[in-house]
C-alpha cells in the first residue's frame, strides 16, 4: 500500500490521467453498440474461435478467413469467458491502451524526463485515430504497443542477444496482430543499429531476426500446409501487394494523404516540431531514432497506394515523444516560467480530453441502435439458424462496378453489413444477386431480411414481416 501511495504522489499528473480516462472508459464502453466493419468482424472471429477451438485460422459466418491474422481474436478470449457484450470485447483494447500509455510515459521520463513524459501523453490523446481505437474492437491498439515495445527494448541497454530477442519476439507480436506493416519498423531497428551501435551490429540484427521469425513462421507453414497456394495468393499477394500497388475498396489517397491527416488531427501542436531541429543539428540520438521511427514507416505508408488513417497509428506514439521533447527544448531555450507551461499544458490537455469524451460519447446519456444493428437483433429473437439477407443496392452496385483489381478474395462475404452477423447470432447468407434472392424467396420456408428499397421484389410473396423499421424489413415466408 505504501508503495502505491508512494508512485501516486511521485507520478500524481501522470496517475490523474490515467484515474480520468478510466472513468471515461468503464462508464461508456458498452454504451455504444459495435461498428461496421472491425467491430462486429472481430468479434465474429473471436466468438467462432470459441465455438471451434481453433487458434490458427480467423473464421467468420462460417468461412476461413485468410487475410487477418489470428492473434488479436486469440487475446479476444479472455473477455469471452465471462461475456460476449460490446463491453467486455472492448476491454481488450481498454488494457492495451493503459499498457501502452505506462510504457511511453515511464519510457520517455527515464530517456528524457518526466516533463517529456507528461506531454508526450498528453500530446497522445489529441491524436484522434489513435483515440477512436482505445476503446474499440481493434487490432491498432495492441498492433501500436507491441510495435513501441520493440522500440523500447531494441534501444535499452541490455545485453546485444537479450534486447534483439525480446525485440524481435515484440514485432514479431505486433505481426501476428495485424500483419507485415511492421517491416518498415524493423527496417527502422536497422538504420538505428548501423547508426549507433558502436559494437556487435550484425549480431543483434541476426537476434532481432531470429526472434522476429521463430514466433511468425510457424504460424506461416500451418497456414500453408491447410490452405496451400491459395494462402499465398490471398495473404501476401492480395493483402500486402495489391494493397501496395492499388487503393483497395475505394480508400484512395494522394501522396499527401497521411501528411494532411496528421496536420488536421495535431495542429497546432505538429507545429512545435520545428523546435527538435534543436537537437538534431547537434545530433543527439534520441531524437535521431525517433524520426526514423516517424519518417521511414510515413516513407512506405505513402508509396502505398491503399491509403486508410488508421494505418499510420503506429507512428503516433512517436511523434507525440518528438513533440512533447521539441516543447520540452523550447521551453528551456527561451526560458518559459512555470505558470505558462502549466497554462499550455492545460490547453494539450483540454484539447486531448475533449477528442476523447466526444469520442466515448461521455455526456451522452442515450445512444440508441441504428437501424441495421435493430433489425438484426430482432432476428436474433427469431428460432431459424439462418438468416437470407439481400444486400443493400449501394453495395450491390458497388460489386458490379468495381475493377477486380480494387478488391480482394473477402471484400465481397460481409455485405457492408458484418454486424448482421454479430448481432443476429446466425449464419447470414449474403446475397449480392438479385436473381439468386429470387431463387431464394421461391424455396420459401426461411427467415430474411431486406432494405425497404428492395420491398417492391416481394410483390407475388405471401410474407409475414416479423419487423419493420426506417430502413429494413424482416420477414419470413
Amino acid at each position: 500500500m505504501n508503495k502505491i501511495l508512494s508512485f501516486l504522489k511521485e507520478h500524481w499528473i501522470f496517475s490523474a490521467v490515467l484515474i480520468v480516462l478510466g472513468i471515461i472508459f468503464l462508464t461508456t464502453l458498452g454504451k455504444v453498440p459495435l461498428w461496421d466493419w472491425d467491430e462486429c468482424l472481430y468479434a465474429g472471429y473471436a466468438e467462432s474461435m470459441k465455438l471451434s477451438h481453433n487458434v490458427l485460422t480467423n473464421y467468420w459466418n462460417g468461412q476461413a478467413i485468410l487475410d487477418k491474422l489470428p492473434f488479436y481474436t486469440v487475446l479476444l478470449q479472455t473477455p469471452l469467458l465471462f461475456s460476449d457484450s460490446e463491453f467486455a470485447l472492448r476491454m481488450v483494447n481498454v488494457v492495451a491502451t493503459f499498457v501502452l500509455l505506462l510504457f511511453i510515459y515511464f519510457f520517455t521520463t527515464v530517456r528524457f524526463s518526466k516533463r517529456v513524459g507528461i506531454f508526450s501523453i498528453l500530446f497522445l490523446l489529441t491524436g484522434e485515430v489513435l483515440v477512436r481505437y482505445f476503446t474499440k474492437i481493434s487490432t491498432d491498439i495492441p498492433f501500436t504497443l507491441f510495435i513501441f515495445l520493440g522500440y523500447i527494448v531494441f534501444t535499452s541497454r541490455f545485453s546485444t542477444r537479450k534486447r534483439g530477442l525480446i525485440a524481435g519476439f515484440a514485432f514479431a507480436l505486433a505481426t501476428l496482430v495485424k500483419g507485415f506493416g511492421v517491416l518498415p519498423f524493423l527496417l527502422s531497428m536497422g538504420l538505428i543499429a548501423l547508426l549507433f551501435e558502436q559494437q556487435s551490429k550484425i549480431k543483434l540484427l541476426v537476434w532481432l531476426g531470429i526472434g522476429f521469425f521463430v514466433l511468425v513462421t510457424p504460424w506461416l507453414l500451418v497456414e500453408y500446409s491447410i490452405y496451400g497456394e491459395k494462402f499465398i495468393h490471398v495473404y501476401f499477394w492480395e493483402n500486402i501487394v495489391q494493397r501496395s500497388r492499388y487503393p483497395i475498396e475505394f480508400h484512395f489517397g494522394g501522396r499527401l494523404f497521411y501528411i494532411k491527416s496528421i496536420l488536421r488531427e495535431w495542429f497546432p501542436w505538429v507545429l512545435i516540431g520545428f523546435g527538435g531541429l534543436i537537437s538534431i543539428l547537434k545530433k543527439e540520438r534520441k531524437t535521431i531514432e525517433l524520426l526514423i521511427c516517424i519518417i521511414v514507416p510515413f516513407f512506405f505508408l505513402t508509396l502505398a497506394k491503399t491509403k486508410i488513417e488508421w494505418y499510420a497509428a503506429p507512428l503516433y506514439p512517436f511523434i507525440a515523444i518528438y513533440l512533447a521533447y521539441s516543447l520540452d527544448l523550447i521551453f528551456k531555450k527561451f526560458k518559459v516560467h512555470q505558470v505558462a507551461i502549466l497554462f499550455i499544458a492545460i490547453l494539450i490537455a483540454l484539447d486531448g480530453f475533449y477528442l476523447v469524451i466526444k469520442e466515448n460519447k461521455f455526456f451522452v446519456k442515450n445512444v440508441t441502435d441504428d437501424s441495421r444493428i435493430a433489425i438484426a437483433k430482432q432476428a436474433r429473437m427469431q428460432p431459424e439458424s439462418e438468416l437470407n439477407y439481400l444486400v443493400q443496392f449501394s453495395e450491390r452496385q458497388a460489386k458490379d462496378i468495381l475493377n477486380p483489381t480494387l478488391y480482394t478474395s473477402f471484400t465481397w462475404i460481409y455485405g457492408g453489413n458484418a454486424c448482421a452477423h454479430y448481432y443476429s447470432k446466425k449464419r447470414v447468407r449474403y446475397f449480392y444477386s438479385v436473381s439468386d434472392f429470387s431463387l431464394r424467396l421461391k424455396r420459401g420456408n426461411g427467415l430474411f431480411l431486406i432494405q425497404n428499397g428492395d420491398l417492391n421484389r416481394l410483390k407475388g410473396y405471401k410474407v409475414t414481416v416479423v419487423s419493420k423499421n426506417s430502413d429494413f424489413t424482416l420477414f419470413k415466408l
